[in-house]
């Protein structure tokens, strides 16, 4: 190529050539070369291949080869083009100098799905007050990210979640959030999840929020000059729950009791002595659960010369609770029992003779003229086989019904344990629920050997034994959890002063749960 100069000359530009044979296009979003090129000029030189977004200024670069002086080389080159590339022009470069295109394509912008978070949860749901609900997130991931926030929202409820959730790609999973009931009425749950601030999906709840009836009835009897509390209580709540029943006499609070109900709507009633003196007394009973008052009753009381509390008596009660009532007054205790009906095997003995031979004896000194009445009924009794009043027949289906009995409260027994187990991280009573099962089936073998007897006799033994057993489990609770900041601070005095912790010195804790304690303290620090 010739120029001519500022001064006027003519000269003659040096220029590199390159000579190009063959086929060029582009074919869904690839540059394809194929054939030979040709170096003509007076060095060697290296030929690379640009592709340029025109409309943004992006470039590639590709090497193809160094060619010498007068040679040529075949080539075949296959390129991608990036994908937000809109308008595409692509030529050669000679030692970093760009010669004009040999391809232009242009491109419509193409939308990158970057995949999405779904999610589906209940249109509502219903909890009663102090009860708890778990509320399933199904959660379905197309995105790349697997890591995610969860965050939920909600009043008048008590949330427990988790913050952080994985999901790998292409997958679902199912995530809870339980929620417990706080205060009565109607609630939004809002649930979101997140990946760095940004949020992804979301979604809503009703929670409505119900009131429970747990206290059916609030009583006061009186016996000779004892009076007696009774209160009935049904779970209407949830399984494997722990209600607390607190006593109020003139809005002083005189005891508290914990009592475990291991299904949704079992029965049980409370007894327990109350001391009255004469004037107007008002009585109240407080429900609770998890710490949420879900119930209450109150009731004005009376009591003057001669007055009775109650037109209820012993008589209309139950004879097992009438006999605890009486046994009540001897020790002042109380008593929590499980109300349901269970067959007694006592009912099923033949009727005791209304004579006995001292009362025959006496009206025939007094009444001479009915002298023949005696022999009559003196021979009575003797055909109607006196031994069976002695030894009452055994049942088979009785004894049946006894050991579902035992079984039943023997499982009541194992829920609790279990609980205060999955508290504590420690076995309390594990090895003898273990032992009394056996013994159970032990029982039922001898049933079916029609040892009718034995298995009476061990029945009877297992239910003392099983209702002795809950008494110690209740109390493990109250010591290992409900009363746990106690039994720590007795510790730490114990470590501060001697530097170790006599398992013996643990007096507020029961012999048998003092290790249990000490290997609570242990693991906590």
């Amino acid at each position: 190529m010739a120029s001519i100069s500022s001064s006027g000359d003519l000269i003659i530009d040096k220029i590199d050539l390159l000579l190009f044979f063959g086929e060029k296009y582009v074919k869904d979003r690839v540059v394809n070369i194929y054939g030979d090129i040709c170096l003509l000029t007076n060095s060697e030189k290296r030929v690379s291949l640009y592709m340029l977004d025109n409309s943004t200024g992006s470039m590639k670069i590709s090497e193809i080869a160094v060619i010498s002086p007068g040679f040529c080389k075949s080539i075949s080159i296959s390129a991608s083009v990036p994908e937000n590339w809109t308008y595409l022009i692509a030529g050669f470069v000679i030692d970093g100098h760009k010669l004009s295109p040999i391809i232009s394509a242009k491109y419509q912008p193409q939308v990158v799905t970057a995949g999405e978070i779904k999610l589906k949860m209940p249109d509502s749901v219903s909890i009663p007050l102090g009860g708890t609900e778990n509320i399933s997130l199904v959660i379905n991931n197309t995105m790349d990210t697997e890591e995610f926030d969860l965050s939920a929202e909600a009043e008048n409820v008590v949330l427990s979640f988790p913050n952080k959730i994985k999901i790998e790609k292409n997958k679902l999973i199912e995530v809870y959030i339980k929620i417990l009931g706080k205060q009565e009425g109607v609630s939004v749950l809002h649930v979101k999840i997140l990946s760095k601030g940004e949020v992804l999906a979301e979604g809503k709840t009703q929670l409505k929020i119900v009131p429970v009836k747990v206290l059916d009835n609030l009583n006061v009897v009186q016996r000779d000059n004892n009076f007696f509390l009774l209160a009935n209580l049904t779970n209407r709540i949830g399984d494997k729950i722990n209600i607390v029943l607190e006593i109020y006499l003139d809005g002083i609070k005189v005891n508290q009791t914990n009592i475990y109900f291991a299904n949704k709507g079992e029965s049980k009633g409370f007894a327990m002595p109350i001391k009255l003196a004469q004037g107007n007394h008002s009585l109240s009973a407080v429900v609770s659960a998890n710490g949420i008052v879900i119930d209450r009753a109150s009731r004005g009381i009376q009591i003057g010369l001669g007055t009775q509390t109650s037109k209820v008596s012993l008589a209309n009660i139950p004879y097992l609770l009438a006999a605890f009532i009486i046994a009540l007054a001897s020790i002042g205790g109380l008593l929590v029992y499980r109300r349901r009906k269970k067959p007694a095997y006592a009912a099923r003995l033949p009727p005791k003779p209304p004579a006995t031979v001292p009362s025959l004896e006496k009206i025939e000194t007094e009444v001479p003229e009915a002298e023949r009445l005696p022999e009559v009924a003196l021979e009575k009794p003797e055909e109607e086989k006196p031994r069976e009043l002695m030894r009452p027949e055994v049942n088979i289906e009785e004894i049946k019904d006894r050991i579902g009995g035992v079984k039943s409260e023997l499982l009541d027994v194992k829920s609790l344990n279990e609980s205060i187990e999955g508290e504590v991280g420690e076995e309390v009573f594990h090895d003898e629920i273990s032992e009394l099962e056996e013994r159970i089936s032990e029982v039922e073998g001898l049933l079916s050997s029609n040892r009718l007897d034995e298995a009476a006799n061990e029945i009877d033994k297992l239910a003392e034994t099983v209702s002795s057993l809950k008494k110690r489990v209740i109390a493990a609770r109250q010591v290992l959890i409900n009363n746990w900041d106690v039994v720590e601070k007795r510790i730490d005095i114990m470590l501060r002063i001697w530097g170790r912790a006599p398992s013996s010195m643990l007096t507020m804790v029961p012999p048998e749960l003092r290790m249990v304690a000490l290997k609570m303290y242990a693991k906590k620090r």
